[in-house]
């Protein structure tokens, strides 16, 4: 299926998390309900319009080359890939965290 990155057209995209995502999100808003309403508002906006100016959303180079980054906020970033899922693009949410914790290997 071929990726729609038109950033001008929303489009209703299903959310998939990795188990990654899952166990990070788990430790970033253990503590941290403020962050957990930042980031669910940045995946609801995801499924609206993944590329929406106020996302920030960027394809990623190198080994992330298969991939999308956007912000939650200055510090917290969330890696996705437009995936195919029962015959519709779906956005699955690989990782959250900083910079640092989303890139390192």
């Amino acid at each position: 299926m071929e990726e729609n990155t038109n950033k001008q057209c929303p489009i209703d995209r299903q959310i998939l998390l990795s188990k990654t995502f899952r166990k990070n999100i788990r430790k970033l808003t253990e503590r941290n309900s403020r962050l957990f309403d930042q980031i669910q508002f940045t995946i609801e906006r995801l499924e609206k319009h993944a590329f929406h100016s106020s996302l920030d959303t960027h394809k990623l180079k190198g080994k992330y080359s298969d991939c999308y980054a956007c912000s939650v906020n200055y510090s917290i970033r969330i890696i996705f890939q437009i995936v195919d899922f029962e015959g519709r693009e779906a956005v699955l949410l690989l990782n959250v965290g900083t910079h640092d914790e989303v890139y390192k290997d």
